[in-house]
């Protein structure tokens, strides 16, 4: 793609790869590394690809707001510890990653949600239940 002129980088392919293998191992003992293969594309599915990465650029440079479930533990009687589920939620940079355990929020769920930040939740409480209790 760059001999096309387009200026993408490897790490805004490896989303858009049809497949990987793995490449051996990583040195110092850190895993596998991955070898990432793309078919062989014309100059329009080039382009296709590139205007998918630009639009992954473009939400990445994007504020993102997230919540998930996070737990306070206290001691309780004879020590035992107790495990209290309460509700996070944060604001991500922009070019931050955000893990699999959060969930992805509006603007306006963001601001709904961030007075209540740190607050109780009830076991196995999910997203939509909080805010229809809040």
């Amino acid at each position: 793609m760059r001999n096309a002129g387009l200026d993408v980088t490897a790490e805004e392919l490896k989303p858009h790869a049809t497949e990987w293998h793995h490449a051996g191992f990583l040195p110092n003992g850190r895993g596998m590394g991955k070898c990432y293969w793309f078919k062989e594309q014309t100059y329009k599915e080039q382009w296709v690809l590139y205007t998918k990465v630009l639009e992954a650029r473009e939400a990445a440079s994007a504020p993102r707001y997230g919540w998930k479930v996070d737990f306070t533990t206290s001691r309780g009687t004879y020590g035992k510890k107790k495990y209290q589920p309460i509700s996070c939620v944060q604001e991500f940079a922009p070019g931050e990653t955000m893990t699999e355990k959060w969930e992805q929020l509006t603007i306006e769920d963001y601001q709904k949600l961030l007075p209540h930040n740190g607050a109780k939740l009830l076991p196995y409480e999910s997203l939509e239940s909080f805010k229809k209790r809040i």
